[in-house]
């Protein structure tokens, strides 16, 4: 493509078939003979330049009345030139493609023009076309939702509802979530008080010292550990074993005596009673009471015949206390005496707001206090232990096994504290 007039001036002036004034029609005539004589046809012609064929033929002939536009006109022009390398006559074609003379005069001066091709896109819109846009679009929202009303109404009802009812859902799973979590806590804390002496908080022990072969002939309890669970066995009152029994962990008692046994986890237990399995899972998921005699019989119990179950409980021969002179008769309140005679105790004793005694009692050791008035006594292990009353054993402390609430009236009377 040239690029200046300069050349276009040298360039028309070797045509000397432009003499004079010139028209449309003569200057098509010139584009046409050139295309014909470089061999080009007009299908050829509009498949190079992407225009119809109508407008070439318009070009060429010089009836251009059928363009859109005087736009149009000289883009489709300077295209056909640029394509047959003829665009030394646009200098022509824009004098004539302007709006005014239909000829222009080859002597004047050809126009100046930066033969730049006609501004594409769109004009820019009318801001109040947009705005009543808008205002179409706004309006018809608005006219939706009206006639919808009823309809939008129930909607958002039915999502509140739904929004409500997920709502209470969740509040009930968070009270039961954490109704269940206090009844735990409440169970681990029972369960923890009446483990309070060195076997139940202490490591197992070697169960190897506590296993007995019944060679006397006396039945024999096997409880051997699926899984980690709690279990306590007591022989006539004394306690054989309290705590964890691990996995694996494999005990046997022998029947001399009355065995009571609690399973806190029956499921994760394998029981045998003088070699025949049992199952006391059956019984429910625990903690479940069975109660097993030296003639080869055994039971459930429920935990209520089980408080009752020593009540009465002799002490061994070697662990009645020795017998103390008689002292001498004294005017004022009766003494109490706990002693730990079997193992360690936790213990609190309280008259009203008084504190006689809170913590753990020892082996061996004992706590005294008067009895002005009825003592209120908690037992953690009671079997371990034994109460005096100016020096006469009033038996009964509480169930093996469970936290025992005592209360000691001034006359040496025992009768177990109401539940609270």
């Amino acid at each position: 493509m040239r690029e200046s007039f300069d050349e276009f001036d040298s360039a028309a002036s070797e045509r000397d078939d432009i003499h004079g004034e010139v028209s449309l029609q003569s200057l098509g005539a010139i584009v046409k003979e050139e295309r014909e004589a470089k061999g080009l046809t007009i299908d050829y012609m509009a498949d190079k330049t992407k225009i119809r064929q109508a407008y070439l033929i318009g070009i060429e002939s010089g009836a251009m009345e059928g363009f859109h536009g005087n736009v149009y006109k000289r883009g489709f022009v300077k295209c056909y030139l640029e394509s047959l390398d003829m665009i030394d006559l646009w200098p022509y074609y824009d004098g004539l493609l302007k709006d005014g003379p239909s000829k222009v005069d080859l002597d004047a001066t050809p126009p100046l023009g930066d033969f730049t091709p006609p501004t594409k896109g769109f004009r820019k819109g009318s801001r109040k076309t947009v705005f009543a846009l808008l205002l179409a679009v706004i309006a018809a929202s608005g006219w939706y939702i009206w006639s919808n009303r009823d309809v939008l109404k129930t909607e958002v009802v039915r999502i509140q509802e739904e929004q409500m009812e997920m709502a209470q859902k969740a509040k009930e799973q968070k009270a039961k979530e954490e109704h269940e979590r206090l009844e735990a806590e409440a169970a681990e804390a029972a369960r923890l008080a009446a483990s309070q002496d060195s076997s139940v908080v202490a490591a197992v022990p070697d169960l190897s010292e506590i296993v007995t072969s019944g060679d006397e002939g006396k039945p024999v309890l096997s409880v051997m550990a699926l899984k980690d669970s709690w279990v306590r066995i007591t022989r006539e009152g004394e306690r054989i074993f309290g705590g964890t029994l691990k996995v694996g962990q494999d005990m046997k008692v022998e029947a001399t005596g009355r065995i009571h046994v609690i399973y806190g986890r029956p499921e994760t237990l394998k029981v045998a009673w003088n070699g025949a399995e049992i199952d006391p899972s059956k019984e429910g998921p625990g903690p479940v009471h069975f109660l097993y005699s030296s003639d080869g019989k055994y039971s459930a119990i429920s935990a209520q015949d089980a408080e009752a179950l020593w009540a009465q409980a002799p002490l061994s021969e070697d662990l009645m206390p020795e017998e103390e002179p008689v002292a001498e008769v004294k005017a004022g309140p009766a003494v109490m005496i706990i002693k730990a005679t079997k193992g360690d105790c936790w213990l609190k004793a309280t008259s009203g707001n008084k504190t006689h005694y809170a913590g753990t009692l020892k082996k061996g050791s004992e706590a005294s206090m008067d009895l002005s008035s009825p003592v209120h006594v908690v037992f953690g292990n009671p079997s371990a232990v034994s109460v005096f009353v100016d020096g006469k054993d009033v038996g009964y402390a509480g169930t093996p096994g469970q936290v025992a609430r005592t209360i000691y009236g001034t006359d040496g009377s025992v009768k177990a504290a109401p539940k609270q």
